[in-house]
């Protein structure tokens, strides 16, 4: 049987995600997270502070996602991907194999604006920026929107 958990890197839902593995007791547990990522959330990869040129060649897209899931977190009395790693600790405490499925979340960004429309970056761009000053209140709009349509 596979189980799909829906989740949103912003919300302070790592109880129920923990409470629904420990529940089912999987023989694996795979989260949407590259294994760098988490390494890196976990604090046991502690990478150097980046040199100018490192930084420059993280994308602003990027920074600017990062830190709005960042703020948004705060919101919501959270830490951004908490759901994802106690996904990874309920798994490893239950024995289940943990996988990382997503590609390295540095690029992923940036090969999804290379093939929007141009409308669509700027959809995008406009979204991050409303957001900064209405998120949660749209967040929770948007999330009870979810519930209700997934309820029918």
């Amino acid at each position: 049987m596979i189980t799909i958990i829906g989740v949103g890197h912003v919300f302070n839902i790592a109880e129920p995600v923990a409470f629904i593995i420990k529940q089912l007791w999987p023989d694996a547990v795979l989260v949407e997270l590259d294994e760098v990522r988490y390494k890196i959330m976990t604090g046991e990869y502690k990478a150097a502070e980046p040199s100018e040129e490192q930084k420059k060649q993280i994308s602003k897209l990027y920074r600017h996602t990062a830190e709005y899931q960042d703020g948004l977190s705060r919101e919501y009395g959270s830490q951004t991907g908490a759901e994802m790693l106690i996904a990874v600790s309920s798994g490893k405490a239950l024995g289940a194999e943990i996988g990382f499925i997503d590609k390295a979340a540095i690029n992923v960004l940036d090969e999804v604006w290379a093939e929007m429309p141009f409308w669509e970056r700027r959809r995008y761009s406009w979204s991050m920026f409303v957001d900064r000053h209405r998120g949660k209140r749209k967040a929770e709009k948007t999330a009870a929107e979810f519930a209700r349509d997934s309820d029918a």
